[in-house]
């Protein structure tokens, strides 16, 4: 009988999980055991963490986040400073980001310092078509933002009629995609965390450079 897409994908999710836990005990590491815990008789917090990992994989339509939600789970059970809850939220989170926005997470927390000149800054509201392609990963961006993956070190100044409620000589973040400057973010310590987890490090160099950098990366000097 021929296994559905669903199931694909799991068994997929599966192995990767699998083959990345037996490499690491291989290794010498020892998995936690805390998760053997039950949250409710009969079911363990292992047992509710893996298949909100799996449900997550089989209804992605993304097949290119499968591997990075593997790595997820085999993280995970060598995680020990992560309860449950905030693995829970971690997987949520996975599960909820596009493959795009895993891409543009994995580039802001491998930057280098010093390295600020190779990305853009705000756009100007003449660069700012909401159709484009460019605005469209800004808006990722803002979006990785707000879910605290990403910080930024640029404050805007507030005014009367940009900002509700604002004074003159306030300072506020970014509101909408344009204002969001790729030159000043980088990935919070949550962001890195799961992008150390999620092993984002894998990402294809050509999607880094195709889906982000041609974005948010200042143009080629000729």
């Amino acid at each position: 009988m021929a296994l559905t897409e669903r199931e694909t994908r799991v068994g997929a999710v599966l192995r990767i999980a699998a083959d990345e836990i037996s490499a690491r005990t291989m290794s010498g590491e020892t998995a936690r055991d805390d998760l053997r815990a039950e949250v409710t008789p009969g079911r363990t917090y292992a047992a509710e963490l893996a298949e909100a990992a799996l449900k997550a994989a089989a209804q992605t339509h993304e097949e290119r986040k499968i591997p990075f939600i593997g790595h997820l789970i085999a993280a995970i059970a060598f995680e020990r400073d992560l309860s449950a809850a905030h693995a829970n939220q971690l997987i949520a989170t996975a599960d909820t980001l596009t493959y795009r926005q895993l891409v543009v997470l994995a580039v802001l927390a491998t930057r280098q310092e010093g390295d600020a000149l190779r990305y853009r800054g705000p756009l100007h509201e003449q660069e700012d078509p909401t159709e484009s392609e460019q605005f469209s990963v800004y808006a990722d961006t803002l979006d990785l933002f707000r879910r605290g993956l990403l910080k930024t070190y640029r404050h805007l100044l507030g005014t009367p009629e940009t900002r509700l409620g604002g004074d003159r000589d306030r300072q506020s973040w970014p509101a909408v995609p344009r204002e969001m400057s790729p030159r000043d973010t980088r990935a919070s310590s949550t962001g890195e965390r799961l992008a150390r987890m999620m092993r984002l490090d894998l990402t294809p160099e050509e999607d880094r450079e195709t889906l982000v950098m041609s974005h948010i990366g200042q143009p080629a000097r000729d």
